[in-house]
């Protein structure tokens, strides 16, 4: 025997065709023909607890290598800095071992810069090595000269002091 189930409504308003002869509702063991017997569809039921998480998904692709970014200057292998502070003697000479000597027959880079008073007093200072460095010793020259301005003439007049003096100085040392 065949039938065609309808729903109308709501999910409890069914529809059997003329072959059943009583309309029959959906129940928990199959249809019912009594109205009150029949699931409920509407979504009034209580909410089940909340599933596991699931896996993680894959991983994406990796994107693509950025730039290959500048090349920076680079020094010979073992490249050697070195520095010290001292003070000249009373005519301006500072002669400096260096605490660990440059490899046989390197000559190093040397410089130096003088520490102390604001030039605003009128003396200026210069720095210069004295001979070649060794790879052992570096000898620097100081040398000061006042400045002193003629106003009425507008001229600047430097001359030399009688004596430089002992003078504060920071040496720098690095190999080629």
């Amino acid at each position: 025997m065949g039938r065609l189930v309808i729903c109308f409504s709501n999910w409890k308003h069914w529809f059997v065709t003329p072959e059943n002869t009583q309309p029959a509702y959906i129940g928990v063991d199959g249809f019912v023909h009594d109205p009150a017997d029949a699931v409920d569809f509407t979504g009034s039921g209580a909410t089940g607890a909340t599933g596991p998480a699931g896996p993680p998904g894959a991983t994406g692709a990796q994107g693509p290598q950025g730039p290959v970014g500048a090349t920076g200057a680079s020094g010979s292998a073992g490249t050697t800095f070195q520095s010290a502070t001292g003070n000249t003697d009373a005519a301006g000479l500072f002669v400096w071992t260096f605490p660990t000597p440059f490899s046989s027959g390197v000559t190093p880079i040397c410089w130096a810069m003088a520490q102390g008073p604001n030039p605003a007093g009128g003396v200026l200072v210069n720095i210069q090595l004295e001979g070649t460095p060794s790879n052992t010793t570096a000898s620097f020259r100081v040398t000061k000269t006042t400045q002193a301005v003629v106003s009425l003439l507008g001229l600047t007049i430097l001359s030399v002091p009688a004596s430089v003096g002992a003078t504060p100085i920071t040496v720098f040392a690095k190999a080629p």
